[in-house]
């Protein structure tokens, strides 16, 4: 079974010309990709806290929805970061389940420091409800589609 993975994997990559041993591993694609999610997820963020400054949000329960957004962007692009040039939906569904577990985990760990008392007052946090967090996690996908948009970019440079 995992004979096939590999061959599955190595398929797509024979199929590429080899990288230059004197390039960086931040190549020109990388950086880019980097600027793109760094920034996307960056205005992604700060327009939350804008919108919730603006509506006299308070201090603690801003940093709960910022905190809880930061969490489901950053796990939706893991998933995102598996290629650079592929879409997330072509890709072969490996099990690779420590990431999956490390996902489940990391939503369950903020969750948890939501509701547990002493865990969001070391964080200066307050709770946001079951709404709010469907919220945060629907606030999260632009940044899917954002890299989504971006490898579809890079496909279509490279067949010209």
């Amino acid at each position: 079974h995992s004979s096939f993975l590999i061959l599955e994997l190595i398929k797509d990559i024979m199929k590429e010309k080899p990288r230059s041993p004197k390039e960086s591993i931040f190549n020109k694609l990388m950086l880019s990709e980097v600027i793109i999610a760094g920034v996307s997820i960056g205005l992604i963020v700060f327009f939350l806290w804008l919108f919730l400054y603006n509506n006299g949000v308070s201090l603690a329960k801003s940093r709960g929805f910022v905190m809880t957004l930061m969490v489901f962007i950053q796990n939706i692009h893991v998933l995102n970061c598996r290629s650079e040039k592929q879409s997330i939906f072509t890709m072969r569904k490996n099990k690779n389940w420590f990431v999956i577990f490390s996902i489940t985990l990391s939503i369950g760990l903020q969750l948890l420091v939501l509701n547990i008392p002493f865990l969001s007052q070391v964080l200066k946090i307050e709770t946001i409800s079951p709404l709010e967090i469907v919220y945060m996690l629907l606030l999260s996908l632009p940044i899917l589609v954002i890299m989504e948009v971006f490898k579809m970019f890079v496909r279509g440079r490279e067949e010209k």
